[in-house]
């Protein structure tokens, strides 16, 4: 836990969060895919958060309860029934949202430089100090925004955090997960990029009241076309389909086991010269 006198210093220069919110389809469904299209059916699948946006989102409100963050805003790219996922994120605390309002689709046509891009511009016009990003979204499975918004900016980013402390002097400290093990960045420096994981935190329900409250919330609308950036899609999907079924298992007699050993050996590359 954070000693009492670094929450004091940290509440003399509170930060200013931006938080990635992205709508996709929900963790719950299983993707269908239309053979004659090759492509992702949506017909009357239920839109919902981002799970790992969730995490961030409920990480930038708690930082806020706790006095580390003066302000807390939401950043959505998406079509007009994305204003369903914003409210969910202002029913969770977050204080105000900015929707980039684009009909194409978020899985297919914007890739992570577009968004990249569009976090660049909001994070200097805003002069946002952290940004707090889900490692990952759950269509397009990229897990690279957090890194090129880093590059483009050349501030400190840290992927895959499982704890955030913030402390003295607006440095911060993050604990993230390698397939090594957990690795400590100490005092990170703002601006900074933060991508969460799953185990960073558990955010809470939405309640009645929440969503109330979210109703009377500012939310910025602005189209994509009129950010000044460059909004085309650097590569084009041509089609998706879906994985193929495993072969079934076969049982096999134990007398023939020596047999399939050497139906399926694998030669060895270099023959002996002995």
């Amino acid at each position: 836990t954070q000693s009492t006198w670094d929450i004091i210093q940290i509440r003399m220069r509170q930060l200013k969060c931006l938080v990635g919110v992205k709508h996709c389809l929900d963790n719950a469904l299983r993707v269908r895919v239309d053979k004659a299209k090759g492509w992702v059916d949506l017909t009357g699948c239920k839109m919902s958060l981002n799970p790992y946006c969730e995490i961030a989102v409920e990480e930038a409100v708690r930082q806020k309860a706790a006095g580390v963050f003066s302000s807390t805003t939401s950043l959505t790219i998406g079509g007009p029934d994305a204003v369903e996922t914003i409210r969910t994120a202002l029913a969770m605390g977050i204080d105000q949202a900015i929707h980039i309002v684009t009909n194409r689709a978020t899985d297919v046509d914007i890739s992570s430089l577009i968004v990249a891009r569009v976090f660049k511009h909001f994070i200097q016009a805003n002069k946002f100090d952290v940004a707090l990003l889900g490692k990952i979204a759950i269509d397009d499975n990229n897990e690279q925004t957090s890194q090129i918004i880093s590059g483009m900016l050349g501030i400190p980013f840290a992927t895959n955090a499982n704890k955030i402390a913030f402390e003295k002097e607006g440095t911060i400290s993050v604990c993230r997960e390698t397939d090594e093990g957990i690795e400590k960045i100490q005092f990170l420096t703002t601006p900074a990029i933060i991508s969460c994981e799953s185990r960073l935190n558990v955010p809470r329900f939405v309640n009645i009241m929440g969503l109330k409250r979210a109703k009377s919330k500012k939310i910025e609308t602005i189209k994509l076309e009129d950010l000044p950036i460059d909004h085309h899609c650097n590569y084009k999907i041509t089609s998706i389909k879906e994985h193929e079924k495993k072969r079934a298992s076969q049982r096999v007699e134990l007398s023939k086991i020596g047999e399939l050993i050497k139906e399926h050996m694998i030669q060895p590359i270099f023959a002996s010269t002995t």
